[in-house]
Parts: C-alpha cells; sequence; structure tokens
C-alpha cells in the first residue's frame, strides 16, 4: 500500500497523462500478492486517489478492465470521450475502462475517485459473469442514490496496510467483487435519489421534481437499448403525462422519445467502431428494423454514413 502527496502520477496513473497534479494517493498493489482461496476473479491494483486539474489522453492498454468509481469534484460534470465517443455525467459516478479503448477528458479542478482494476485476459470471464457488456456497452453511468458505496470503499481502503496479511487479499478480491455488481445493479437499475450524507460532507434537501427528471435521463443512458415505456415512467416518478414530457423537454432539450433515439444513435456509433456486428445488426440493436432509416438518422446525427463511421470517417457527436 503506497500514501502520499506528490506533484507528479504514482503508479498506473502515469500512463499517458498529459497533464495532472495528484493531491493524494492510496493504492493496494495485489498482482503479486498469493491467495489462500482460488476466487476467480483476482484484483490487479484497488486504490483511492485526489487529483487537481488533469488532461489524460490514451489508449487503455497496460491493465485490463477497470471500474472507476468518481465519487466527487469540483465540476458538476465529467465529459470522457471514448474511442470518439462523447459521453457526459454528474458525480458521483462511474467509468468502466476497457482494453484497447481509446479516452480522453479534462478535469478543471480536483476529483476524487476509488478504482478496481482487473487483469488483462479476464474480459470474457467478466462478459460470462454479466458485470460487462461488451463491446457497445456504456462506460459511464451515475450512482447518485447508493450511500452503502461509501461505507463500502472506506472499509476497503482500511485494510490496504495489511495487504500481506494471510486472508487480506483474499478478502479484498471479494469486496471488490461485491462493490463491482452493486455498481453494475445500479447501472441496470438505478436507484432513486438520495443524501450522500456520509463521507462526502453535504446534506441533500429531497430531491425536487426537476432533480428526479435528471435522474431518470441519465438512467436512460445504462437503459437505451432496452424498451421504455415513457407514460408508465411518468406514472413512476408521480407525474402526468402531459406534466412529465413538458419538465423533461424543458430540462433535457428535447422530447423523451427524441433523447432515446439519440442515445440509441450513440450506442451504435460505439457499435459500429468497437463491434463485428453489421450496419444491419446495429440497426436492429437499436431498434430500428430499417436499415435505411437508421442510416439517414445516422447521417443526421454524426454527418456521415454508419459505413463511413465504421471505416474512422467521424471523430465524436455532431452536437
Amino acid at each position: 500500500m503506497k500514501k502520499g502527496r506528490s506533484t507528479a502520477a504514482r503508479g498506473h496513473v502515469a500512463r499517458h497523462i498529459l497533464e495532472q497534479r495528484i493531491d493524494e494517493i492510496e493504492w493496494c498493489s495485489l498482482g503479486d500478492v498469493p491467495r489462500r482461496l482460488r476466487f476467480p476473479f483476482p484484483v490487479t491494483v484497488v486504490g483511492w486517489i485526489i487529483t487537481g486539474a488533469v488532461h489524460y489522453r490514451g489508449t487503455h492498454r497496460s491493465f485490463g478492465t477497470e471500474f472507476c468509481v468518481r465519487l466527487r469534484s469540483c465540476d458538476a460534470t465529467a465529459v470522457d470521450f471514448v474511442n470518439g465517443v462523447r459521453h457526459e455525467c454528474s458525480f458521483p459516478h462511474v467509468m468502466m475502462k476497457r482494453h484497447g479503448e481509446r479516452h480522453e477528458y479534462r478535469a478543471s479542478g480536483w476529483r476524487e475517485a476509488f478504482y478496481i482494476i482487473y487483469p488483462p485476459g479476464m474480459e470474457a470471464a467478466l462478459r460470462r459473469a454479466g458485470v460487462d457488456d461488451g463491446h457497445g456497452a456504456l462506460p459511464m453511468w451515475p450512482v447518485g442514490g447508493a450511500p452503502d458505496l461509501l461505507d463500502s470503499i472506506r472499509e476497503m481502503r482500511a485494510l490496504f496496510p495489511r495487504r500481506l496479511e494471510p486472508g487480506v487479499a483474499d478478502e479484498l478480491d471479494a469486496r471488490c467483487w461485491a462493490l463491482v455488481t452493486r455498481l453494475v445493479a445500479l447501472r441496470d437499475h438505478p436507484a432513486k435519489p438520495a443524501a450522500l450524507e456520509k463521507g462526502l460532507g453535504k446534506v441533500f434537501s429531497r430531491p425536487s421534481d426537476d432533480d428526479r427528471i435528471r435522474a431518470f435521463s441519465m438512467s436512460l443512458q445504462a437503459r437505451c437499448m432496452k424498451p421504455v415505456d415513457f407514460a408508465a415512467e411518468a406514472r413512476a416518478l408521480g407525474f402526468s403525462r402531459s406534466v412529465f414530457y413538458r419538465r423533461f423537454t424543458a430540462l433535457v432539450g428535447e422530447p423523451p422519445e427524441k433523447h432515446l433515439a439519440n442515445l440509441r444513435l450513440d450506442a451504435a456509433a460505439r457499435l459500429l467502431r468497437e463491434s463485428p456486428l453489421s450496419i444491419k445488426q446495429v440497426a436492429f440493436a437499436i431498434h430500428d428494423k430499417s436499415p435505411s432509416h437508421f442510416a439517414a438518422a445516422f447521417k443526421a446525427r454524426f454527418g456521415t454514413t454508419p459505413r463511413a463511421w465504421r471505416d474512422g470517417g467521424g471523430s465524436g457527436f455532431s452536437g
């Protein structure tokens, strides 16, 4: 376990960073620590970090799969580009980094994060276990309604100095896996907005109507490939259909169906770049049964055809 303050990056965080100041970091390298049990998902590195302003650009190659829980920041949201596609999310949220992906992001000031890294070669096992949907899957999702995550992270950090004691590495493996499965559950079934009083030093009031709609709009990113019944969602949130549509459009900038269609096109862009699926299969994956309609909608959003995008002719969102 390492701990300290530094003006230079330490450990794995030094790779591909263009500009960064690290204010405090603790990490626990477990790759060389013998285990007593044959747990199928051993962790390579687990750590906690507070950074200053950062500009990162690089390809995620030196490590396998990373689950980074970005807890808080001076910025209201984080903006990341993954393989040229833009993603934005409020804090706290998860940023999942997969082997071979190209990442770029900037932060104007400090942010706090906790990360778990699994070794290369475990990608297929993680997919079979259901915690990684693989190519085209959403890399970023909110976890704002789960204060129990902070307790779990605090307990794991307390184990870092004891990593060489018998059984501690095994316990960290198990605790990391429990946290990862919890994060994935929040991706698939977003929690209702709740206070994150413990550890963050801030008390939130009861979520307003607008807060509930914002949380719902962010949850759509994780569920965009699944059927969505907006009338039922409006009732679950406590709104009439007309009030829900009016508030959603005012807050998000576009009606719910249009927003969902754009999220699906963004997912299609990832699939075209990262998966072996044909263009027709990608269209079907986002619930568009007309390849010609899909091609026209894709070009309207990205300024290029699906085939040209797959061949490298696009670089990001059109707006």
